[in-house]
């Protein structure tokens, strides 16, 4: 009777005991899944946060791009209308130009026809007894301008044509001068206008460039967005694992403290039982000594 209590008794504490391992076991399991878990979350944080710190720093070389971005195209378009006002002013010019070789074309007329009727005026004087080597002077210029070398004859005109002739030169000069003046203008113009093409060219350069870093920038920012995404996304995983897993941490606590309440209860019942056991047990050997002592009984006989 009493190995039979016994066994049952340990039996129960067998099995309390073997849950209370299995839920040891688990928690060693989930506590180590539980600090790696951890140790990963740190790392990605430090992850992201390096990430957030060089998407700053290349947003910051971005924006820097862009304000120059920005000047260089102010400064490009300062140069278009530099260009465009350059153009127009080489335009006027030549139109200028052209109506300036149409005045010396006709100033230049003029002056031949003024030395046309010089010479016809000469020739009337030498007819009628002028001065000859006047004549041969005029005969022998091929044009007005070697003529004229010929100071010697030219002191030999009358006060009107030397007046007329002075008048001509004037006129001839003047808009020689001019038109020497213009065509200088527009030289100096079209140097300019070549300047401001190669300026714009090299501002042009300098913005495709400024574009393409712009643009690599850019490229790489947008990779440390998707790798910020991507680690979030890890870390929110981690942070709902690690949730998981101290909430079974507590359950598993509770069940600790749910067996060895139960252990204990087992504990304490096995106690009474083995006490109750003990107890029957002394009754019975109790009794068995009583009939030890007392061997006479009352015997019955049928007659």
């Amino acid at each position: 009777m009493k190995k039979r209590i016994l066994a049952l008794v340990l039996a129960q504490l067998m099995a309390v005991s073997g849950v209370i391992s299995i839920c040891a076991d688990e928690e060693s399991r989930v506590r180590a899944s539980l600090e790696a878990n951890e140790e990963a979350l740190s790392s990605t944080r430090s992850a992201l946060y390096e990430l957030a710190v060089k998407k700053e720093e290349i947003q910051e070389t971005i924006n820097s791009l862009n304000s120059n971005l920005v000047d260089l195209m102010v400064q490009i378009e300062d140069a278009e209308l530099q260009i465009t006002e350059t153009e127009e002013k080489i335009a006027t010019t030549e139109s200028d130009i052209e109506d300036t070789t149409a005045a010396l074309e006709e100033a230049e007329a003029n002056r031949d026809d003024q030395y046309d009727s010089m010479k016809k005026r000469i020739q009337y004087i030498y007819e009628n007894g002028g001065n000859v080597g006047l004549m041969i002077g005029i005969l022998e210029s091929e044009d007005l301008t070697q003529f004229l070398g010929k100071q010697e004859y030219a002191e030999q005109l009358e006060t009107a044509d030397r007046d007329q002739l002075d008048e001509l030169k004037a006129t001839v000069s003047e808009v020689e001068e001019l038109k020497s003046s213009l065509e200088t203008q527009k030289e100096e113009l079209e140097t300019e206008n070549g300047y401001l093409k190669a300026q714009k060219e090299d501002l042009d350069t300098q913005k495709e460039d400024l574009n393409t870093q712009i643009a690599e920038n850019q490229s790489t920012s947008d990779d440390y967005a998707y790798q910020i995404e991507v680690a979030q996304e890890q870390a929110a995983a981690l942070v709902s694992v690690i949730s998981q897993q101290n909430q079974r941490l507590e359950e598993i606590e509770e069940e600790k403290q749910a067996e060895a309440l139960a252990a204990a209860e087992a504990a304490a019942r096995a106690e009474r039982e083995a006490e109750a056991a003990r107890r029957a047990a002394e009754e019975e050997e109790s009794e068995d000594e009583d009939d030890e002592d007392n061997p006479t009984r009352p015997i019955y006989r049928l007659t």
